[in-house]
Protein backbone atom coordinates (compact mmCIF):
# COMPACT_ATOMS: atom_id res chain seq x y z
CA UNK A 1 0.00 0.00 0.00
CA UNK A 2 1.40 3.41 -0.30
CA UNK A 3 2.09 6.06 2.16
CA UNK A 4 -0.48 8.78 2.63
CA UNK A 5 -0.11 11.71 0.21
CA UNK A 6 1.87 14.73 2.16
CA UNK A 7 -0.71 18.02 2.76
CA UNK A 8 1.64 20.09 0.40
CA UNK A 9 0.66 17.09 -2.41
CA UNK A 10 -2.81 17.30 -1.33
CA UNK A 11 -3.18 21.05 -2.01
CA UNK A 12 -1.13 20.53 -4.91
CA UNK A 13 -3.69 18.08 -6.43
CA UNK A 14 -6.22 21.06 -5.64
CA UNK A 15 -4.32 23.44 -7.45
CA UNK A 16 -4.50 20.82 -10.50
CA UNK A 17 -8.47 20.51 -10.39
CA UNK A 18 -8.93 23.90 -10.37
CA UNK A 19 -6.51 24.45 -13.03
CA UNK A 20 -7.36 21.81 -15.52
CA UNK A 21 -11.03 23.20 -14.96
CA UNK A 22 -10.71 26.76 -15.96
CA UNK A 23 -7.92 25.36 -18.57
CA UNK A 24 -10.61 22.97 -19.99
CA UNK A 25 -13.27 25.32 -20.08
CA UNK A 26 -11.41 27.75 -22.28
CA UNK A 27 -9.53 25.03 -24.35
CA UNK A 28 -12.54 22.69 -25.38
CA UNK A 29 -14.85 25.51 -25.50
CA UNK A 30 -12.96 26.93 -28.09
CA UNK A 31 -14.67 25.08 -31.02
CA UNK A 32 -18.32 25.82 -29.25
CA UNK A 33 -17.60 29.51 -29.01
CA UNK A 34 -16.23 29.89 -32.51
CA UNK A 35 -19.31 27.54 -33.78
CA UNK A 36 -21.74 29.63 -32.33
CA UNK A 37 -20.04 33.41 -31.93
CA UNK A 38 -18.28 33.03 -35.30
CA UNK A 39 -20.19 31.16 -37.10
CA UNK A 40 -16.70 29.32 -38.15
CA UNK A 41 -17.10 26.34 -40.26
CA UNK A 42 -15.36 23.10 -38.92
CA UNK A 43 -12.21 23.06 -41.02
CA UNK A 44 -11.25 26.59 -40.10
CA UNK A 45 -12.06 25.54 -36.52
CA UNK A 46 -9.37 22.56 -36.93
CA UNK A 47 -6.93 25.64 -38.72
CA UNK A 48 -7.50 27.28 -35.29
CA UNK A 49 -6.60 23.61 -33.25
CA UNK A 50 -3.75 23.43 -34.96
CA UNK A 51 -1.95 26.57 -33.98
CA UNK A 52 -3.49 25.59 -30.35
CA UNK A 53 -1.30 22.35 -30.93
CA UNK A 54 1.63 24.08 -31.95
CA UNK A 55 1.92 26.80 -29.29
CA UNK A 56 1.07 23.76 -26.40
CA UNK A 57 4.04 21.73 -28.20
CA UNK A 58 6.38 24.73 -27.60
CA UNK A 59 5.06 26.05 -24.55
CA UNK A 60 4.96 22.21 -22.52
CA UNK A 61 8.69 21.89 -23.40
CA UNK A 62 10.10 25.69 -22.64
CA UNK A 63 7.92 24.63 -19.14
CA UNK A 64 9.75 21.47 -18.63
CA UNK A 65 13.31 22.85 -19.30
CA UNK A 66 12.15 25.95 -16.84
CA UNK A 67 11.59 23.43 -14.24
CA UNK A 68 14.71 21.85 -14.81
CA UNK A 69 16.73 24.90 -14.56
CA UNK A 70 14.83 27.43 -12.70
CA UNK A 71 12.55 26.08 -10.31
CA UNK A 72 8.90 24.47 -10.56
CA UNK A 73 7.11 27.37 -8.65
CA UNK A 74 8.70 29.99 -11.32
CA UNK A 75 7.50 28.29 -13.99
CA UNK A 76 4.12 27.38 -13.00
CA UNK A 77 4.53 31.77 -12.03
CA UNK A 78 5.45 32.47 -15.62
CA UNK A 79 2.55 30.16 -17.14
CA UNK A 80 -0.32 31.87 -14.95
CA UNK A 81 0.66 35.00 -15.92
CA UNK A 82 1.12 34.79 -19.87
CA UNK A 83 -2.33 32.82 -19.88
CA UNK A 84 -4.25 35.17 -18.30
CA UNK A 85 -2.84 38.14 -20.25
CA UNK A 86 -3.61 36.02 -23.29
CA UNK A 87 -7.57 35.52 -21.90
CA UNK A 88 -7.65 39.82 -20.96
CA UNK A 89 -6.80 39.83 -24.82
CA UNK A 90 -9.39 37.92 -25.92
CA UNK A 91 -11.55 39.25 -23.40
CA UNK A 92 -10.96 42.93 -25.01
CA UNK A 93 -11.75 41.80 -28.71
CA UNK A 94 -14.28 40.02 -27.96
CA UNK A 95 -16.42 38.48 -30.63
CA UNK A 96 -13.40 39.30 -33.20
CA UNK A 97 -11.26 36.26 -34.62
CA UNK A 98 -7.87 37.76 -34.56
CA UNK A 99 -8.06 38.85 -30.79
CA UNK A 100 -9.09 34.92 -30.48
CA UNK A 101 -6.52 34.03 -32.46
CA UNK A 102 -3.74 35.41 -30.30
CA UNK A 103 -5.57 34.99 -27.08
CA UNK A 104 -5.60 31.18 -28.17
CA UNK A 105 -1.75 31.23 -29.07
CA UNK A 106 -1.14 33.28 -25.94
CA UNK A 107 -2.95 31.26 -23.51
CA UNK A 108 -1.89 27.82 -24.91
CA UNK A 109 1.78 28.94 -24.89
CA UNK A 110 2.22 29.96 -21.58
CA UNK A 111 -0.89 28.18 -20.03
CA UNK A 112 0.78 24.74 -20.85
CA UNK A 113 4.09 25.50 -19.27
CA UNK A 114 2.50 24.81 -15.40
CA UNK A 115 1.45 21.11 -16.32
CA UNK A 116 5.32 19.72 -16.82
CA UNK A 117 6.18 21.82 -13.30
CA UNK A 118 2.91 20.32 -11.14
CA UNK A 119 3.73 16.66 -12.60
CA UNK A 120 6.90 17.27 -11.47
CA UNK A 121 6.41 18.18 -8.12
CA UNK A 122 4.39 15.70 -7.66
CA UNK A 123 6.66 12.86 -8.45
CA UNK A 124 9.75 13.85 -7.29
CA UNK A 125 11.83 11.59 -4.91
CA UNK A 126 9.03 9.09 -4.71
CA UNK A 127 9.53 5.23 -5.44
CA UNK A 128 7.98 3.29 -8.28
CA UNK A 129 4.77 2.12 -6.46
CA UNK A 130 4.48 5.78 -5.55
CA UNK A 131 5.10 7.04 -8.68
CA UNK A 132 2.29 4.81 -10.32
CA UNK A 133 -0.26 5.90 -7.34
CA UNK A 134 0.45 9.51 -7.98
CA UNK A 135 0.70 9.21 -11.87
CA UNK A 136 -3.00 8.24 -11.65
CA UNK A 137 -4.18 10.92 -8.84
CA UNK A 138 -2.48 13.16 -10.96
CA UNK A 139 -4.60 12.06 -13.80
CA UNK A 140 -7.45 11.32 -12.25
CA UNK A 141 -7.82 15.04 -10.77
CA UNK A 142 -7.26 17.02 -13.81
CA UNK A 143 -9.46 14.68 -15.93
CA UNK A 144 -12.44 14.87 -13.21
CA UNK A 145 -11.54 18.73 -13.47
CA UNK A 146 -11.88 18.39 -17.23
CA UNK A 147 -14.77 16.40 -17.58
CA UNK A 148 -16.44 18.64 -15.27
CA UNK A 149 -15.48 21.93 -17.60
CA UNK A 150 -16.68 20.03 -20.58
CA UNK A 151 -20.38 18.82 -19.09
CA UNK A 152 -20.88 22.38 -18.14
CA UNK A 153 -19.37 24.48 -21.11
CA UNK A 154 -22.19 25.28 -23.07
CA UNK A 155 -24.91 25.42 -20.03
CA UNK A 156 -22.27 28.14 -18.35
CA UNK A 157 -22.32 29.83 -21.83
CA UNK A 158 -26.13 30.09 -22.32
CA UNK A 159 -26.38 31.27 -18.69
CA UNK A 160 -24.36 33.70 -17.80
CA UNK A 161 -23.24 35.02 -21.42
CA UNK A 162 -20.69 34.25 -23.98
CA UNK A 163 -18.39 36.97 -21.83
CA UNK A 164 -17.87 33.56 -19.40
CA UNK A 165 -16.13 32.27 -21.83
CA UNK A 166 -12.82 34.49 -21.12
CA UNK A 167 -13.39 36.11 -17.56
CA UNK A 168 -14.29 33.00 -15.52
CA UNK A 169 -10.86 31.60 -16.38
CA UNK A 170 -8.86 34.84 -16.00
CA UNK A 171 -10.56 35.12 -12.35
CA UNK A 172 -8.99 32.24 -11.55
CA UNK A 173 -5.92 32.75 -13.69
CA UNK A 174 -5.24 36.27 -11.35
CA UNK A 175 -6.15 34.34 -8.06
CA UNK A 176 -3.74 30.98 -8.77
CA UNK A 177 -0.65 33.22 -9.54
CA UNK A 178 -1.57 35.07 -6.06
CA UNK A 179 -1.39 31.76 -4.56
CA UNK A 180 1.45 30.12 -6.54
CA UNK A 181 3.67 30.15 -3.17
CA UNK A 182 0.85 27.99 -1.53
CA UNK A 183 -0.01 25.51 -4.44
CA UNK A 184 3.36 24.45 -5.53
CA UNK A 185 6.47 23.28 -3.42
CA UNK A 186 9.78 24.41 -4.41
CA UNK A 187 12.37 22.26 -3.90
CA UNK A 188 14.58 24.19 -6.27
CA UNK A 189 15.41 22.07 -9.66
CA UNK A 190 12.98 19.09 -10.66
CA UNK A 191 15.69 16.57 -10.80
CA UNK A 192 15.17 14.55 -8.11
CA UNK A 193 15.74 11.07 -8.98
CA UNK A 194 13.38 8.14 -7.86
CA UNK A 195 14.11 5.13 -6.89
CA UNK A 196 13.39 1.44 -6.94
CA UNK A 197 10.59 0.76 -4.79
CA UNK A 198 12.16 0.03 -1.42
CA UNK A 199 15.67 1.62 -1.71
CA UNK A 200 17.45 4.16 -0.08
CA UNK A 201 19.40 7.22 -1.37
CA UNK A 202 20.91 10.38 0.74
CA UNK A 203 20.47 12.19 -1.99
CA UNK A 204 16.73 11.73 -1.26
CA UNK A 205 16.72 12.12 2.21
CA UNK A 206 18.01 15.77 1.68
CA UNK A 207 16.70 16.88 -1.70
CA UNK A 208 19.41 19.03 -3.83
CA UNK A 209 17.86 22.64 -3.51
CA UNK A 210 15.50 22.61 -0.32
CA UNK A 211 16.67 22.51 3.29
CA UNK A 212 12.78 22.36 4.31
CA UNK A 213 11.47 18.78 5.43
CA UNK A 214 7.91 19.61 4.77
CA UNK A 215 8.61 18.77 1.22
CA UNK A 216 9.88 14.91 1.53
CA UNK A 217 8.07 12.40 -0.02
CA UNK A 218 5.71 10.92 2.14
CA UNK A 219 7.84 7.60 1.98
CA UNK A 220 10.60 9.55 3.88
CA UNK A 221 8.08 10.32 6.95
CA UNK A 222 9.57 7.52 8.58
CA UNK A 223 13.33 6.19 9.45
CA UNK A 224 14.05 4.77 6.23
CA UNK A 225 14.43 0.84 6.26
CA UNK A 226 16.59 -1.06 3.29
CA UNK A 227 14.97 -3.33 1.29
CA UNK A 228 15.06 -7.31 1.93
CA UNK A 229 14.45 -7.98 -1.45
CA UNK A 230 17.32 -9.28 -3.74
CA UNK A 231 18.49 -6.11 -5.89
CA UNK A 232 17.93 -5.91 -9.22
CA UNK A 233 20.58 -6.48 -11.84
CA UNK A 234 23.14 -3.82 -12.10
CA UNK A 235 21.89 -1.03 -14.27
CA UNK A 236 18.39 -2.45 -14.04
CA UNK A 237 15.99 0.07 -12.19
CA UNK A 238 12.07 0.18 -13.10
CA UNK A 239 10.29 -2.91 -13.84
CA UNK A 240 13.87 -4.91 -13.79
CA UNK A 241 14.36 -3.40 -17.38
CA UNK A 242 17.52 -1.99 -18.73
CA UNK A 243 18.02 1.73 -19.36
CA UNK A 244 18.06 0.85 -23.21
CA UNK A 245 14.46 -1.26 -22.50
CA UNK A 246 12.96 1.57 -20.22
CA UNK A 247 13.94 4.73 -22.97
CA UNK A 248 11.62 2.56 -25.44
CA UNK A 249 8.98 2.30 -23.17
CA UNK A 250 9.19 5.99 -22.70
CA UNK A 251 9.37 6.27 -26.37
CA UNK A 252 6.73 4.23 -26.57
CA UNK A 253 4.33 5.98 -24.23
CA UNK A 254 5.78 9.72 -25.86
CA UNK A 255 4.68 8.55 -29.11
CA UNK A 256 1.04 6.61 -28.67
CA UNK A 257 -0.17 9.76 -26.81
CA UNK A 258 0.25 12.08 -29.22
CA UNK A 259 -1.40 9.69 -32.16
CA UNK A 260 -4.16 9.71 -29.39
CA UNK A 261 -4.51 13.40 -29.51
CA UNK A 262 -5.21 12.77 -33.30
CA UNK A 263 -8.14 11.37 -32.86
CA UNK A 264 -8.77 13.21 -29.37
CA UNK A 265 -8.80 17.07 -30.77
CA UNK A 266 -10.33 16.09 -34.13
CA UNK A 267 -13.45 14.80 -31.92
CA UNK A 268 -13.07 17.90 -30.23
CA UNK A 269 -12.95 20.09 -33.29
CA UNK A 270 -15.82 17.99 -34.81
CA UNK A 271 -17.91 18.25 -31.76
CA UNK A 272 -20.49 21.50 -32.75
CA UNK A 273 -20.65 19.52 -36.08
CA UNK A 274 -21.40 16.28 -34.72
CA UNK A 275 -23.73 17.20 -32.09
CA UNK A 276 -26.32 19.37 -34.60
CA UNK A 277 -26.20 16.57 -37.12
CA UNK A 278 -27.56 14.27 -34.33
CA UNK A 279 -30.19 16.65 -33.32
CA UNK A 280 -28.66 19.42 -30.81
CA UNK A 281 -27.50 22.75 -31.77
CA UNK A 282 -23.69 24.02 -31.33
CA UNK A 283 -25.26 26.53 -28.73
CA UNK A 284 -27.84 24.32 -26.64
CA UNK A 285 -27.03 24.17 -23.17
CA UNK A 286 -26.77 20.36 -23.56
CA UNK A 287 -24.36 20.45 -26.71
CA UNK A 288 -21.14 20.13 -25.00
CA UNK A 289 -22.97 17.64 -22.14
CA UNK A 290 -23.48 15.05 -24.33
CA UNK A 291 -19.79 15.49 -25.91
CA UNK A 292 -18.24 14.91 -21.95
CA UNK A 293 -19.14 10.77 -21.62
CA UNK A 294 -15.57 9.87 -22.42
CA UNK A 295 -14.52 12.52 -19.99
CA UNK A 296 -16.00 10.94 -17.04
CA UNK A 297 -15.08 7.19 -18.27
CA UNK A 298 -11.14 8.41 -18.90
CA UNK A 299 -11.05 9.99 -15.10
CA UNK A 300 -12.42 6.49 -14.09
CA UNK A 301 -9.81 4.26 -16.27
CA UNK A 302 -7.24 6.25 -14.31
CA UNK A 303 -8.19 5.08 -10.81
CA UNK A 304 -8.65 1.63 -12.66
CA UNK A 305 -5.01 1.87 -13.89
CA UNK A 306 -3.91 2.60 -10.65
CA UNK A 307 -5.01 -0.33 -8.84
CA UNK A 308 -4.14 -2.52 -11.34
CA UNK A 309 -1.07 -2.60 -12.64
CA UNK A 310 -0.76 -5.56 -14.82
CA UNK A 311 -0.68 -2.81 -18.06
CA UNK A 312 3.18 -1.69 -16.69
CA UNK A 313 5.37 -2.86 -19.71
CA UNK A 314 2.95 -4.74 -21.73
CA UNK A 315 3.05 -3.19 -25.34
CA UNK A 316 1.64 -5.55 -27.17
CA UNK A 317 -1.58 -5.01 -24.38
CA UNK A 318 -1.27 -0.84 -25.32
CA UNK A 319 -1.13 -1.88 -29.06
CA UNK A 320 -3.94 -3.61 -29.12
CA UNK A 321 -6.10 -0.92 -26.81
CA UNK A 322 -4.42 1.80 -29.32
CA UNK A 323 -6.70 -0.61 -32.66
CA UNK A 324 -9.74 -0.60 -30.79
CA UNK A 325 -9.73 2.93 -30.16
CA UNK A 326 -9.44 4.07 -33.55
CA UNK A 327 -12.25 2.02 -34.27
CA UNK A 328 -13.93 3.95 -31.42
CA UNK A 329 -13.24 6.96 -32.99
CA UNK A 330 -14.35 6.25 -35.98
CA UNK A 331 -17.92 5.53 -34.34
CA UNK A 332 -18.26 8.16 -32.75
CA UNK A 333 -17.60 10.49 -35.74
CA UNK A 334 -19.97 8.71 -37.90
CA UNK A 335 -22.24 7.74 -34.98
CA UNK A 336 -26.07 7.39 -36.57
CA UNK A 337 -27.91 8.24 -33.63
CA UNK A 338 -27.14 9.60 -30.32
CA UNK A 339 -27.33 5.83 -28.74
CA UNK A 340 -23.80 4.96 -30.60
CA UNK A 341 -22.51 8.38 -30.19
CA UNK A 342 -22.33 7.88 -26.46
CA UNK A 343 -21.11 4.02 -26.47
CA UNK A 344 -18.37 4.73 -28.74
CA UNK A 345 -16.97 7.31 -25.96
CA UNK A 346 -17.00 5.01 -23.18
CA UNK A 347 -14.88 2.97 -25.47
CA UNK A 348 -13.18 5.64 -26.38
CA UNK A 349 -12.57 7.15 -22.78
CA UNK A 350 -10.97 3.39 -21.76
CA UNK A 351 -8.54 3.90 -24.68
CA UNK A 352 -7.19 7.56 -23.82
CA UNK A 353 -6.70 6.80 -20.18
CA UNK A 354 -4.66 3.74 -21.33
CA UNK A 355 -2.49 5.59 -23.29
CA UNK A 356 -2.06 8.37 -21.45
CA UNK A 357 -1.26 6.96 -17.88
CA UNK A 358 1.35 5.04 -20.02
CA UNK A 359 2.88 8.25 -21.41
CA UNK A 360 3.30 9.52 -17.96
CA UNK A 361 3.84 6.43 -15.95
CA UNK A 362 6.52 5.60 -18.40
CA UNK A 363 8.25 9.42 -18.07
CA UNK A 364 8.38 9.40 -14.71
CA UNK A 365 9.33 5.92 -13.08
CA UNK A 366 13.01 5.05 -13.46
CA UNK A 367 14.00 9.24 -14.48
CA UNK A 368 15.96 11.77 -12.93
CA UNK A 369 14.97 14.32 -15.04
CA UNK A 370 11.20 14.69 -14.51
CA UNK A 371 10.40 18.18 -15.16
CA UNK A 372 12.31 17.66 -18.16
CA UNK A 373 10.43 14.42 -19.42
CA UNK A 374 7.37 15.89 -18.16
CA UNK A 375 7.69 18.73 -20.37
CA UNK A 376 8.39 15.60 -23.07
CA UNK A 377 5.31 13.92 -22.55
CA UNK A 378 3.31 17.15 -22.59
CA UNK A 379 5.20 18.52 -25.92
CA UNK A 380 4.16 15.53 -27.76
CA UNK A 381 0.59 16.06 -26.64
CA UNK A 382 0.96 19.71 -28.43
CA UNK A 383 2.05 17.54 -31.53
CA UNK A 384 -0.92 15.60 -31.04
CA UNK A 385 -3.27 18.19 -30.81
CA UNK A 386 -1.73 19.80 -33.91
CA UNK A 387 -0.81 17.21 -36.75
CA UNK A 388 -4.78 15.43 -36.24
CA UNK A 389 -6.34 18.96 -36.99
CA UNK A 390 -3.91 19.25 -39.71
CA UNK A 391 -4.41 15.91 -41.00
CA UNK A 392 -8.41 16.70 -41.06
CA UNK A 393 -7.91 20.23 -42.82
CA UNK A 394 -6.26 18.24 -45.69
CA UNK A 395 -8.79 16.25 -45.99
CA UNK A 396 -11.64 18.38 -46.50
CA UNK A 397 -9.65 20.43 -49.20
CA UNK A 398 -8.95 17.23 -51.30
CA UNK A 399 -13.03 16.83 -51.09
CA UNK A 400 -14.87 19.14 -49.88
CA UNK A 401 -18.52 18.08 -48.59
CA UNK A 402 -17.12 14.52 -47.77
CA UNK A 403 -17.00 13.91 -44.29
CA UNK A 404 -15.70 10.56 -44.41
CA UNK A 405 -12.55 11.05 -46.77
CA UNK A 406 -11.14 13.39 -43.92
CA UNK A 407 -11.37 10.77 -41.09
CA UNK A 408 -10.13 8.36 -43.01
CA UNK A 409 -7.07 10.47 -43.80
CA UNK A 410 -6.80 10.51 -39.97
CA UNK A 411 -7.34 6.90 -39.08
CA UNK A 412 -4.80 6.49 -42.01
CA UNK A 413 -2.45 8.21 -40.24
CA UNK A 414 -3.34 6.16 -36.64
CA UNK A 415 -2.60 3.17 -38.33
CA UNK A 416 1.03 4.48 -39.70
CA UNK A 417 1.35 4.95 -35.74
CA UNK A 418 0.33 1.79 -35.10
CA UNK A 419 2.60 -0.28 -37.02
CA UNK A 420 5.38 2.31 -35.74
CA UNK A 421 4.39 1.61 -31.96
CA UNK A 422 4.68 -2.28 -33.34
CA UNK A 423 8.37 -1.84 -33.99
CA UNK A 424 9.54 -0.06 -30.78
CA UNK A 425 7.60 -2.69 -29.04
CA UNK A 426 9.19 -5.54 -30.51
CA UNK A 427 12.40 -3.47 -28.98
CA UNK A 428 11.59 -3.49 -25.84
CA UNK A 429 11.83 -7.40 -25.84
CA UNK A 430 15.83 -7.18 -26.53
CA UNK A 431 18.11 -7.15 -23.91
CA UNK A 432 19.81 -4.36 -22.98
Amino acid sequence: MPEPISPKKRLLLVFVFTHSVATAFYQYGEPFFAAHRLHWSAPRIALMEVMRGLVIAAGAWTGGQVADRLTMRGSTAIGLAGAAIGLIIGLAGFGHAIPLLVAVAIFNGFGSMVWPASEAALMAGEDRESTQHLVAYYNITWSIGTATAVFGITAVLKGLGEHSYFVLPIVWYLFALCMVRHFIPNPGRSAVPILPAGGVSDSLAQPQGTNSPAFEPASQTSPPTVSTSPPSPEGKGAGGLGASQRAAFRWLGWLANPLAYFAINVVNTLNPTVVTRLGLGAGSAFASAACSVWFFVRAASFEMLRRWDWWHYKWRFLCLVFAIGMVAFTCIELAPNIGVFLVAQVVFGLFAGLIYQSSLFYSMAGSDTQGAHGGAHEAFIGIGTMFGPLVYFLGTRLAPGMMALPIAAVLAMMLIGEFVLYSIGRRTERPS
